[in-house]
């Protein structure tokens, strides 16, 4: 099934989802005090496309992303903005969650990292901005297998920080930026760079 969003929708999760959805298409805005779009273990998503605003406010749990990720989500394109006032912009958020594809051509921001992850990215590309006041992008055991970036990524600790799993090519043309550039942590991988 395909959801469309044109105007504001505003609630404590303003687009949860236990089940499948074939397509989410946002050219509003997509507010959620709690999550913007919120997926359990048992959701599944084929495709967020967002030329729009997704955001999550103040008052959810640890892992209020704008898009909280428990399941699978098999691309997601961003050509507008996706933000969290009280986690990560994006968090894949258990071991099992799977997002096939990013593509950020906007922005992904949050209060702690931009994106956030436990679980598997098969391709990130960036050519916009993502950004946190702790990193970039905080992977936690997850693993990324391609990261593209011509775009900026950047952090007010680390752009990027690999505190465990594995990226395996990263890509770069654009700017990594922050007090650490990169950080690779203890028993964590990055199979190549470029």
């Amino acid at each position: 099934a395909a959801y469309r969003t044109p105007g504001r929708i505003s609630r404590a999760q303003a687009h949860p989802n236990h089940g499948s959805h074939g397509s989410i298409n946002n050219t509003g805005t997509l507010f959620g005090t709690d999550r913007g779009i919120s997926q359990t273990s048992t959701g599944q998503i084929g495709t967020i496309v967002n030329d729009g605003v997704i955001a999550a406010g103040t008052t959810g749990p640890t892992a209020a992303g704008g898009i909280a990720n428990g399941g699978l989500i098999l691309s997601i394109v961003n050509n507008g903005t996706i933000l969290s006032s009280h986690s990560s912009g994006i968090g894949n958020n258990l071991t099992s969650s799977s997002i096939g594809t990013l593509v950020n051509n906007g922005l992904i921001s949050g209060v702690t990292s931009g994106i956030y992850s436990q679980g598997t990215f098969t391709q990130i590309t960036n050519t916009g901005q993502i950004t946190g006041p702790r990193a970039g992008i905080w992977n936690q055991g997850g693993v990324i297998t391609n990261l593209n970036n011509s775009g900026t990524i950047s952090g007010g600790t680390t752009a990027i920080n690999l505190s465990g799993g594995s990226i395996g090519a990263l890509t770069n043309s654009g700017l990594i930026s922050g007090p650490v550039a990169f950080s690779i942590g203890a028993g964590a991988s990055l199979t190549s760079i470029a």
